[in-house]
């Protein structure tokens, strides 16, 4: 009883355990949290340091001062050390996202080196978002590549930040580049990034000459890849020892499959969807498109919509969260991928494709049936959501027979 009344007068704590019980963690969880963000607080107190200006160091800190009164209080170590530190320093970040809103913090820049670089990030994500309206993913990437170059070229000052740009420094930071890059496809991946970057630097006024068209791109051929096709005969076999599985993971991942099989969806789709993407009453799935962010309706089929419907009512846990696929252990906030669900039942049935074996190769097996189905390629690629039909062509490279099918008789006496 005294436990609880403390919970009231520490609206810190009060936070925590609110957060925790509407996130559905059990009981024990919650007064284990709530016990170590209790010595954290009295650790900032005693440091005089507020919770607002925490840093990552400060959290080691106390990790490390916990450490050692366990020793002292036990006589030794945890017996497991890595889930010990791993149990309190879950419940010290979970206690500062929620009075904060965010951790970790941003970092502060140790030197002006640091300083300038996060400036010119800043910019360049800035510049991608605003003039080249860039998706968040491709920013990211871009910005990461930015980071390893500029890491690259061990800037020390600003005053030489024009000098250190240079063709010689890129030519060889595109070679460091080449040894780690496996393919030839993820190497112009790379040159195009860092031209998009350089570009910026140019603009920007950092560098005195736009030298992105320095950098050559290589060759890449259309179609050179694998083929990722994933057999009709798996696609059937998964979804049917998934919908077998009547537990609450069985029944979301089993929703899942049906999206992926039925539609052809990105991942990225599927795990974007809300709630209210559904409308049951008029039979219609709207989905964001992944690249180009517009919105589709399609129809909600009956097999994929009673599948998701299973879900909602004897699987999905109960949260706030709109996210239509949550996580089946608390917090119980969307799925932020589906590789690892969608590899871990494809293993079970002993499905294999010969390129991915994720996702997305659900994707490339329904285009190949629509071909098969006699669907043109604009009507598969409208499905898909491509906005041209040399992105759907990829995804038909696989239906060598179904292609034959059209080919044209030679006319008799023709030679080749």
């Amino acid at each position: 009883m005294h436990d609880q009344n403390h919970t009231y007068e520490c609206p810190e704590l009060a936070l925590l355990v609110a957060h925790m019980s509407e996130e559905g963690y059990r009981q024990r969880v919650i007064v284990s949290y709530k016990a170590i963000a209790k010595q954290f607080l009295r650790y900032l107190r005693h440091i005089r340091i507020s919770i607002d200006t925490v840093q990552s160091e400060h959290v080691q800190r106390f990790l490390r001062r916990r450490l050692s009164k366990y020793r002292r209080r036990h006589g030794r170590s945890p017996s497991d050390p890595q889930s010990w530190r791993g149990r309190e320093g879950s419940a010290i970040r979970m206690l500062l996202r929620v009075l904060r809103g965010h951790w970790p913090p941003s970092p502060i820049p140790r030197s002006a080196p640091e300083g300038m670089l996060d400036e010119v990030l800043r910019g360049y994500d800035d510049w991608m978002r605003e003039v080249r309206g860039l998706c968040l993913s491709t920013r990211e990437n871009r910005i990461a590549e930015a980071l390893r170059f500029m890491k690259a070229l061990r800037i020390e000052d600003r005053a030489a930040w024009s000098d250190d740009v240079s063709i010689r420094n890129i030519d060889a930071y595109v070679t460091s580049r080449t040894v780690s890059r496996r393919t030839r496809t993820s190497l112009k991946l790379t040159t195009i990034d860092l031209r998009s970057f350089l570009r910026y630097l140019k603009i920007s006024g950092w560098i005195k000459h736009d030298l992105s068209g320095e950098i050559l791109v290589p060759k890449c051929y259309k179609l050179q890849e694998l083929p990722r096709e994933l057999s009709a005969e798996h696609v059937d076999k998964v979804l049917e020892t998934t919908r077998a599985d009547d537990s609450a993971i069985g029944r979301r991942d089993y929703a899942i499959l049906m999206l992926l099989a039925t539609y052809g969806l990105r991942a990225g789709e599927v795990t974007g969807l809300r709630l209210e993407d559904i409308d049951w009453k008029n039979d219609i799935l709207r989905v964001r498109r992944g690249k180009s962010g517009a919105h589709a309706e399609l129809p909600l089929l009956p097999h994929p919509g009673n599948a998701i419907l299973a879900y909602l009512r004897h699987g999905r846990p109960k949260t706030r969260a709109r996210q239509v696929f949550v996580r089946a252990v608390a917090p119980y906030s969307g799925l932020a991928a589906l590789t690892t669900q969608i590899r871990e039942r494809l293993a079970v049935v002993g499905a294999t494709s010969p390129g991915r074996r994720g996702p997305h190769a659900f994707r490339h097996a329904r285009a190949a049936s629509f071909l098969r189905r006699g669907v043109t390629i604009k009507e598969i690629g409208d499905v898909l959501g491509h906005r041209s039909a040399e992105s759907t062509a990829v995804y038909l490279r696989l239906a060598i027979d179904d292609l034959r099918a059209v080919a044209l008789d030679m006319p008799k006496g023709a030679t080749s």
